[in-house]
This record gives C-alpha cells, structure tokens and sequence, in this order.
C-alpha cells in the first residue's frame, strides 16, 4: 500500500501493520513529533471517516488496498482556525436559538443544533489535548474553563431528554435561557484558552471586519443568481457547494452586525431600519434560508428568483447599511 502525506510519498508501506487503522495511527505520532494532526484521510480514493471506530474498513489488511492519502495540517495553526471557526458558530446560536422554537417547523433545526454542540464539546476536548492543557486549571470569570465545558454537555444532554420526551416547555426554556448565556460565555473564554496554549488569538480589528465583509456582500444577490443558473443547468454539485459558500458569507455579515451591537455603544434605533430591529430581521433571514435551501434542493428556479429579489436582496441591502452605520461610528470615533 503506497502512502502520501499531502501529496508526498512516504517510504513505508505500512504492510507489516495489522490493519489501517493501525498504520493511521502510527503516522499520527510521527506527525504529532513534527508538530502536525490528520485532518483527513483517503483510502482508494473514499474518504474515510476516522471519527467512526466501529468502521469496518479502518480494520482490514493494509495489504489489501493500493493507496492510503493522508492531509495534514500544522496543529497550532489549525487549533487557531478551528478555533475561530467554534466562536463563530456559538455566537450564531446565542443569537438564533432563543427564536428557535417559534419557526413552523423545527425538527430539522434542532437536529442541527445537537450535531453542532456535539462538534464544539468534540473541538474543545481535542484542543485541551493537542495543547497540553488542563481546563481544571484555567480560570475565567471566576470559574475554570472546565466548568463551561461540563455545562455545555449537560446542556446538550437536556436538549436530547427534552426532545426524546417531547417536552417542548423543557426545550424552549433552554433555548431561550440556558444556552445563549453559556454559548457567549465560551465565545469569550475561547482567547483564554488559546493564551493559555502560547497562542495569540487571530482576532482582527472591528473595523478590519467590517471593511471585508463590505467587500464579501457586494454583488452576493448577482452571485445567487449565477448559482441558480448553474443547478438548474445541471451542475448541482459544484451550485450547491457555491451556495454554501454564499450563505456562510450572508451568516459572517450577521455575525460583524452582532459583534458591532457588542462593542460599540449603539442604540436599539442605531440598528433599526424600516422599523424592524436587528433581533427581528435576524429571525427573519433565517427562514429565509430554510426556504432559500429547500428552494435549491428543489431545483425551484422560479422561487429561487422570488427569493432572490423580493427576499435576500433587500435584506443584504439592510445590511450592507447597518455595516456603513457602525464603520462611520468607527472613523467618527477616531477624530
């Protein structure tokens, strides 16, 4: 079995191993000496998923399969990334979720959330590891980090029992109280911990953000557009893939809207256009977006051309001013 470690071949076979999983986890030490992790794997050409322990494929014969094509990445660099990417995602579901329940239907949104809690308590475990660290250990607002991260799986542990019991009361209590506290809590103890790693925080300046995400929103109902187009010509994977990538940039702009209301002294009406505020329209993009998604899995061009215009477009537009509202705050601050 030929082996690569982003696009290198390595001398070793790995044929004298047992199985695939062991020759996988013998290249992790030796990556893990020069400062690198796996971040993923190929075996003929499949992905494997190496999160999967019972894989039945992780336990054959290395002899048995032709070639074994490992990513690797710089641990420090990707613990700052993923890091940041953790933030980001908690602080949309401190802002999201108290609303969570009043959407028509919000099976499929809370099926999401529990995969993504279970991704952040998966995250925070495996940078105390590859750190060094002990979360007993570190203190934030009078607490120890270990604390948050015992709460946040009890908290998703709740959320199963409310869900499993249909007790919809029990759910929205968490939802709407117990988990947005918690979630804005571990956004702001995530530069703690990678301090406490010897890692700088890749945080940017307000400005510096909003400046780019100005950048990003510019001509993103055009970009929609031309996605539409593509699926409904056929290439549904690369439109979708593409689609992605233009709600995440949709969610970044929220998310610089929601760190501007935190750090500069802006009023309620600061962030009010047309008579709605920022909570409200927040709620609305959402569903928006499920309509948005089920419109592209549907291939609907014509809905999506509805939403398009009628929908996102002017929404994107509110945006684009609350952003030039808070970047004119900044200029005018610093005079």
């Amino acid at each position: 079995m030929e082996i690569y470690v982003n696009g290198n071949p390595v001398e070793e076979t790995g044929d004298e191993k047992a199985s695939v999983r062991e020759v996988i986890e013998a290249l992790n030490d030796w990556l893990a000496g020069q400062g690198a992790v796996i971040v993923s794997a190929r075996l003929d050409g499949d992905v494997l998923d190496l999160a999967n322990e019972t894989a039945e494929v992780l336990n054959s014969a290395p002899a048995n399969h032709r070639r074994l094509e490992i990513e690797a990445q710089n641990a420090r660099l990707l613990v700052i990334e993923t890091m940041n990417d953790l933030g980001n995602y908690l602080d949309r579901v401190a802002r999201l979720c108290p609303t969570l329940m009043e959407r028509d239907d919000p099976r499929s949104d809370i099926e999401n959330l529990k995969e993504g809690l279970q991704w952040s308590l998966d995250v925070l475990e495996r940078v105390e590891g590859i750190l060094g660290l002990s979360y007993k250990e570190i203190e934030f607002e009078e607490d120890r980090i270990r604390k948050y991260v015992l709460r946040l799986g009890d908290v998703l542990d709740h959320v199963r029992v409310a869900v499993e019991e249909q007790n919809r009361p029990a759910l929205e209590a968490l939802l709407r109280d117990t988990l947005p506290a918690l979630c804005d809590s571990l956004v702001r103890a995530i530069p703690t911990i990678l301090r406490a790693g010897n890692l700088e925080p890749t945080d940017t300046t307000l400005a510096d953000d909003i400046e780019e995400i100005l950048g990003m929103v510019t001509g993103l109902p055009e970009r929609l557009e031309a996605i539409a187009v593509k699926i409904s010509m056929g290439n549904a994977a690369e439109g979708m893939e593409e689609f992605a990538s233009a709600v995440s940039i949709l969610e970044k702009a929220f998310v610089c809207v929601e760190r501007s209301r935190r750090e500069l002294p802006l009023s309620r009406e600061d962030l009010m256009v047309d008579g709605q505020d920022f909570e409200e329209r927040a709620k609305r993009i959402s569903g928006v977006l499920d309509e948005m998604i089920e419109a592209f899995e549907k291939k609907d061009r014509i809905l999506i051309s509805d939403l398009i215009e009628y929908e996102i477009a002017p929404e994107i537009e509110v945006i684009t001013r609350l952003l030039e509202r808070a970047r004119n705050f900044l200029k005018g601050s610093c005079h």
